[in-house]
Formats: structure tokens, C-alpha cells, sequence
């Protein structure tokens, strides 16, 4: 399984939507992927369900990000902290205000 993180968007218009950030690995297919994870969402979470069906959250959108991309930011928050990456913690949800991700959507 991939590792991936999610950031939740706010467009200047429009409904706000998840992008789910996930490392490519080789031989990694999934060409309905935000379709699945949106499914997937909407039967695990009532909230999410009714906001998708309200239209007050759009659909789940997948970017794909570099090979190494994760591992590389585990080393550079090691080194800005002096921890290493022995004490980085993988953030799951990212905010769009913090994360140098926005220009993605």
C-alpha cells in the first residue's frame, strides 16, 4: 500500500474537497482510486455521506506525488527539528495553510 496524506480544500469557488496525496510505486495502479476512496468514505462516514450527497463536499481527488517523495520529507523535518527521521511522524491530514501542497489542486 502506497503511503499517501490527505489536505482538505477550499477553492476560491466551488465546493471544498479532500486531495489524497500518494506516493507512486512501480507498478501501482488504480485508475478509479478518488472514486474508491470517496465511496469508501462515504460508507464508513454518515457526516461525510450527507455532505457529499448535499453537494457541501466534492468528491475525493488523488494526486500522485514522486517515488521518495515521503522519505525525503521525513529526512528534511529531521534535520530542521536535529531528531533525524528516526522521530518523524507521518502526518495524515495536512492543513492547506501549512502544507506546500496548495498549488496541487
Amino acid at each position: 500500500m502506497p503511503i499517501f496524506s490527505a489536505l482538505p480544500f477550499k477553492p476560491e469557488s466551488g465546493s471544498p474537497y479532500y486531495i489524497f496525496l500518494i506516493e507512486a510505486l512501480p507498478d501501482f495502479e488504480a485508475p478509479n482510486l478518488a472514486s474508491e476512496i470517496d465511496d469508501a468514505l462515504c460508507a464508513l462516514n454518515i457526516m461525510y455521506r450527507l455532505k457529499r450527497s448535499s453537494g457541501a463536499v466534492g468528491p475525493a481527488r488523488v494526486t500522485y506525488l514522486s517515488s521518495g517523495h515521503w522519505r525525503a520529507a521525513a529526512q528534511r523535518a529531521g534535520t530542521a527539528r536535529g531528531t533525524g527521521e528516526t522521530q518523524y511522524k507521518h502526518p495524515v491530514l495536512l492543513r492547506q495553510d501549512t502544507a506546500p501542497f496548495a498549488d496541487l489542486a
